[in-house]
């Protein structure tokens, strides 16, 4: 996921350095609010649960699953990927 959000950033920057982000993308990726730990750890347990019942026990997490990493090979096995 990494990847892909590096890649859309950079396509949407057409190639060039980001500078002076503002303070807001500064403190969720830094700072540290509650108890000291870090807000990207707290939004880590925040948004986890979120994605389990997602992937779990909703259609769209089953197609997921299904089609996985490689659409053409789930295809081949009779998928329907659209």
């Amino acid at each position: 996921m990494m990847l892909v959000c590096s890649g859309l950033a950079y396509m949407l920057a057409a190639g060039q350095s980001i500078y002076q982000l503002p303070d807001s993308f500064v403190w969720l990726g830094r700072g540290a609010d509650l108890f000291q730990i870090p807000n990207a750890v707290i939004l880590m347990l925040v948004l986890y649960p979120i994605a389990h019942v997602m992937m779990s026990n909703m259609r769209i997490g089953r197609y997921l699953y299904a089609v996985g990493g490689n659409r053409e090979a789930a295809e081949f096995s009779g998928i329907n990927v659209r």
